[in-house]
């Protein structure tokens, strides 16, 4: 049996804010989705991807410090069959062995003194665990995704 994912969508808004205290313009981007594809509940090892976000800040100031956090709200990291309601379960982790998962809501935090517009990558993983019991069909998930600076 397999199940098929047309895409784990991550939703976000595309953030505009302007701090007077921090004196930055932030903006954050999809670069690439967590697409988890075809899914086998018979399968013995879990299925693994990887997602990248594109944060950019411009500072109003040259020399502005920037105390960036990037959060996702992890309340509930479960795909819904739509038809069945169905929930299959998945994780997020920060880094490529999957040793450190997502702590609380924040998926990246960083503190830098910027002169120029900056753009900054950041890459997270998703893991399906294997032998999940669940029927064939399309599950979904938005996931939001917060900037704090």
């Amino acid at each position: 049996m397999k199940l098929r994912f047309i895409r784990m969508a991550i939703g976000f808004s595309a953030l505009l804010n302007i701090s007077v205290a921090d004196a930055m313009i932030c903006r954050i981007w999809e670069k690439s989705s967590l697409d988890f594809g075809s899914y086998s509940p018979q399968a013995m090892d879990p299925q693994e991807v990887i997602g990248t976000l594109e944060v950019e800040c411009t500072p109003l100031y040259p020399g502005e410090t920037l105390n960036l956090q990037v959060k996702v709200d992890i309340g509930s990291l479960r795909m819904r069959n739509a038809k069945t309601g169905e929930i299959l379960a998945y994780r997020l982790f920060q880094d490529a062995a999957k040793s450190q998962p997502i702590a609380g809501d924040v998926l990246f935090s960083q503190r830098l003194k910027l002169r120029v517009t900056t753009k900054i990558p950041i890459t997270f993983y998703g893991i399906i665990p294997a032998r999940q019991n669940v029927s064939a069909g399309t599950y979904r998930v938005s996931l939001p995704i917060y900037l704090d600076f």
